[in-house]
């Protein structure tokens, strides 16, 4: 696992699949905006894939750091 983890940190690729996280941003915005015609540009989609996964990864290292400080092998959902 901790080889994965350092593989994935030495890269640079988004790690959620374009094409899935497009998908929800639009069915999110066509949820909250209810407008037909509404459309996306690939790099907006992108910007906002890039924002979002960098507020998990940072979301979940603050989780881990909290898991260790408490001694616990695994992260709990009370961490979070």
């Amino acid at each position: 696992a901790l080889k994965e983890i350092m593989a994935f940190q030495k890269s640079t690729q988004l790690l959620i699949p374009f094409a899935l996280f497009a998908r929800l941003v639009k069915e999110v915005t066509h949820d909250i905006l209810v407008m037909e015609g509404f459309r996306w540009q690939q790099a907006a989609v992108e910007c906002l894939q890039e924002a979002s996964e960098g507020f998990l990864v940072n979301v979940f290292d603050s989780m881990n750091l909290l898991a260790i400080h408490a001694c616990c092998v695994m992260v709990m959902q009370k961490d979070m």
